[in-house]
């Protein structure tokens, strides 16, 4: 696919799905629909507000690699939160059950 005449794609904040598809025909152009064959998660991003979505590995290396940079940051971010609301409740719950151990 020619992803150089879309609009452009900033990695920081496209959209990102995912979901099954044949990774040898992942717009499923010439698949029968009944012979699938082997489906795999295919991620596809767009711009924000596109209606056209594009197969990750359409694009360039290096556009690869800044999503794979900011999904890596998002995912730290998120697990550092998940353990900031469990101290969280931890400390509700030593408060509430003085006689709960700790962690």
């Amino acid at each position: 696919m020619d992803v150089s005449r879309n609009q452009p794609l900033d990695p920081e904040t496209a959209e990102v799905e995912w979901w099954w598809a044949n990774e040898l025909d992942p717009y499923a152009i010439g698949e029968d629909p009944e012979e699938r064959g082997c489906s795999n998660r295919c991620h596809f991003v767009r711009a924000p507000g596109s209606d056209m979505w594009i197969y990750l590995r359409d694009l360039p290396e290096a556009t690869i690699k800044v999503f794979r940079e900011r999904w890596e940051r998002e995912r730290a971010t998120y697990y550092e939160e998940e353990r900031k609301r469990e101290r969280e409740r931890d400390a509700i719950a030593a408060r509430s059950h003085p006689w709960r151990s700790r962690r």
